[in-house]
């Protein structure tokens, strides 16, 4: 190939990359009116990431960086401009999300133009160094350790969690009840960032592992429900006691929610409906409901596509809680908390929803506040006798 040729070409290619970075910086434009708009409600997606996921066919990673430089830009318009002529990429903007604030924006797209995605991070190291703790076994600190803390070739494994917690190398025997959630050794292995709780981790077909660290309460309260359990699993296995611990959890939640019929269940008690009062809806109701709507959200696409969702279940009222003030069965239908908000909005508006969701809120917390004053005996006698009747 000729020099002129290779000239020729590089200024394609440079003029493609152009063109692709304008489109990014356009693409993330209307991603960011997609999200402030909730659109994705209407298209049967649980947020803008799972849109870009199921609808767009965006590889999870690619989705992940999107929505995060959309967020970015948001908070700091002056990214875009840095994004459209390569000064900046997405993978950078991952790097530089912990550091960056509306102070050292500027400065941080001025050290940053240009560079390496490891370059990128000794920048941000050098803003936010990491604690990085001593190798070797150690007893684990309150807060959770993540991967990018500590080399990987300085502890490949932990034995010990904490006094009293042991990871036993075989099931235990009903003479040497296990002190501990029985789980593999804990590896240092990587782990996403702002991840504390326990996860749980596919490690063979039809098999997942979940790591957890019992701090002394937990582990006070899981010994307390050993011994509770006692007549029933006399060995103490940790695996009997964790079925149970389910199958109770399910059956009192189910019968709470309403995804669980009791063996005597109680017809619900019908009251007059008032035009303007919005009715409460009971168990009875919200069962009927659920098990009619194949406890699954009933939102239609467009498209003629039915929600899939079949968490965050609430209750809607078909004409609005206030026109009638029914809740009966035939009155209601199946919302997925999100369909259930997008719908309120386009119904009452943005602002009023806003402001119903912040009353809520706050008479939540004054319910808890009230409770806790009461059970701290802190709450006056009247007050009190009040909250208890």
């Amino acid at each position: 190939m000729k020099f002129a040729d290779i000239q020729a070409l590089d200024h394609r290619l440079r003029t493609r990359v152009a063109g692709e970075r304008t489109s990014l910086v356009a693409f993330l434009r209307d991603l960011d009116a997609f999200d402030r708009e909730q659109a994705y409600a209407e298209l049967n997606s649980g947020s803008t990431f799972d849109y870009l996921v199921r609808k767009l066919h965006l590889p999870e990673g690619t989705a992940f960086a999107r929505v995060t430089a959309m967020k970015l830009l948001r908070r700091f318009p002056q990214l875009e401009a840095a994004l459209e002529d390569g000064r900046l990429n997405t993978t950078q903007l991952l790097v530089l999300q912990p550091v960056l604030t509306p102070e050292n924006a500027d400065d941080l797209v001025l050290r940053a133009s240009h560079l390496s995605k490891r370059r990128t991070e000794e920048l941000v190291v050098s803003i936010r160094p990491k604690s990085v703790p001593a190798p070797g076994l150690r007893k684990l600190p309150s807060k959770p350790l993540h991967a990018t803390e500590a080399p990987a070739d300085d502890v490949t494994e932990v034995t010990h969690l904490d006094e009293g917690l042991r990871i036993p190398e075989s099931p235990s025997a009903p003479d040497d009840p296990p002190t501990s959630l029985a789980v593999p050794a804990l590896a240092l292995a990587p782990a996403p960032r702002c991840e504390p709780r326990g996860r749980l981790e596919p490690v063979a077909a039809e098999r997942w592992q979940w790591r957890h660290v019992l701090d002394a309460q937990r582990k006070e309260k899981l010994d307390r429900l050993r011994g509770y359990l006692s007549h029933k699993f006399p060995d103490g296995d940790l695996d009997k006691v964790f079925d149970q611990m389910l199958d109770d959890s399910l059956e009192k939640h189910g019968k709470r929610l309403g995804y669980v019929e009791p063996e005597r269940p109680r017809p619900a008690k019908e009251k007059p409906a008032t035009p303007g009062v919005r009715a409460r809806v009971p168990v009875p109701v919200r069962r009927a409901v659920l098990k009619r709507d194949g406890y699954r959200c009933t939102s239609v696409s467009a498209e003629g596509e039915r929600c899939p969702a079949t968490e965050h279940l609430e209750m809607d009222h078909v004409e609005g809680a206030l026109v009638t003030g029914s809740s009966r069965v035939e009155d209601l239908t199946t919302r997925c908390r999100l369909h259930n908000h997008y719908r309120a909005r386009q119904r009452y508006g943005a602002e009023h929803v806003q402001r119903r969701i912040e009353e809520e809120r706050r008479a939540r917390e004054a319910r808890r506040a009230l409770r806790a004053r009461r059970e701290t005996g802190t709450l006056c006698e009247p007050v009190a006798a009040y909250m208890a009747g």
